[in-house]
């Protein structure tokens, strides 16, 4: 069973570069977040070369510029 709450997605096209990364959106389910991010994942070509995450009820507690920080990440 998956946790409830917001669920957002991270891309990282290339899996070895974690500081380049796509935010996809917030989504209601683990399920949609998880779904989005492999379909972007397939959009730029990078199913096998790239990563994601789907962060829970993540925030930015020193600013929208900083890092996020998730209750708990899932892929």
């Amino acid at each position: 069973m998956w946790f409830k709450g917001e669920w957002e997605g991270f891309v990282y096209p290339d899996k070895n570069n974690p500081l380049r990364h796509v935010n996809i959106g917030i989504f209601d389910t683990f399920e949609e977040c998880r779904s989005a991010a492999v379909t972007k994942l397939s959009l730029v070509n990078s199913v096998s070369a790239g990563d994601y995450e789907c962060g829970l009820n993540c925030n930015s507690p020193l600013g929208a510029d900083s890092p996020k920080i998730c209750e708990r990440t899932e892929r």
